[in-house]
């Protein structure tokens, strides 16, 4: 499974009280930059890692940059969308990571690494997770704006 990493910056470069983004694209991009925010040791902000079925396909745009191809697990973009409307409620300092598990058969196969990482288990799509907590909503639950708020509310 291939990864992309498609950008960020450390909490020096962040304007304060803005909430940072940024979009992953397999388990290694995942792994590499989730080592790399613990390192930073960012007790006092909030990450929170959005899993969807999007796979390591970048698309050509018209203007010559690359997009990830949309995302395949339709429940996934419905979440994504709903939580770009409720990200002015996310903790001012806080991590919004999206984090594409790959392509349909990737995500079928047993051994998928979000499956089988201790830290995550990830077993249904679309899954909203707060690093570092017990705090995790999964399928069809991760749809409902009480649950969703719940995550960002901390």
């Amino acid at each position: 499974m291939a990864g992309y990493w498609l950008g960020s910056v450390t909490p020096e470069e962040q304007k304060p009280h803005f909430f940072f983004e940024e979009r992953l694209i397999g388990y290694p991009a995942f792994q590499k930059r989730i080592s790399e925010l613990d390192e930073l040791n960012l007790d006092n902000h909030q990450i929170l890692l959005l899993f969807v079925g999007e796979s390591d396909k970048l698309v050509e745009l018209e203007d010559g940059t690359f997009h990830p191809s949309r995302v395949w697990h339709q429940e996934c973009q419905i979440l994504e969308d709903v939580v770009d409307l409720l990200k002015p409620q996310c903790q001012p300092t806080g991590w919004l990571i999206h984090v594409g598990v790959g392509s349909l058969e990737e995500w079928k196969e047993h051994n998928n690494p979000f499956k089988k990482d201790p830290r995550l288990r990830i077993l249904k799509l679309p899954t909203l997770f707060a690093w570092n907590t017990l705090k995790k909503v999964s399928g069809r639950h991760a749809l409902k704006i009480p649950n969703i708020m719940v995550m960002l509310d901390d």
